[in-house]
């Protein structure tokens, strides 16, 4: 899409922020023997991973044996294995701070976390990326 001046416009930014575990049950085998495109290692699943239950023995992606049985959730690692999606992905982005999930995430969204090293505080006043695209297409 343009705009007026014959410009590439952004209608929409979606960002989905996850941990390093969802990471990998979404995106573990995004890239084939874990090299990216551009020859970067990826620090991805390789296939050997496992989510022994504590009995220590493996998962699988089998469901439940009997209905009504509540899913065991050991079968991420097969699961997620053909899950792939079709957008971009930072797949070598690390965390702004060594400190929790909140003050990462305003980091990433407002480039400050305003002093905030722990996930006790969960409003932040800083401008956000997003307030600030809103703010450009409204001019």
């Amino acid at each position: 899409m343009t705009n007026g001046n014959g410009l590439a416009s952004v209608d929409h930014v979606v960002v989905l922020m996850l941990g390093n575990r969802s990471f990998d049950h979404m995106l573990g085998f995004l890239y084939p023997g874990n090299v990216s495109p551009s020859g970067q290692p990826f620090d991805g699943l390789t296939g050997t991973e496992s989510n022994p239950g504590s009995d220590g023995k493996y998962g699988s992606d089998a469901g439940p044996a009997a209905a009504g049985q509540a899913a065991g959730g050991q079968g991420y690692v097969t699961n997620f294995a053909y899950t792939l999606g079709g957008y971009p992905v930072c797949d070598r982005w690390f965390s702004s701070v060594p400190t929790e999930t909140l003050p990462n995430r305003a980091f990433a969204c407002a480039a400050t976390s305003q002093g905030h090293m722990d996930d006790k505080t969960h409003t932040f006043s800083s401008p956000t990326i997003f307030g600030l695209l809103d703010a450009a297409r409204q001019r």
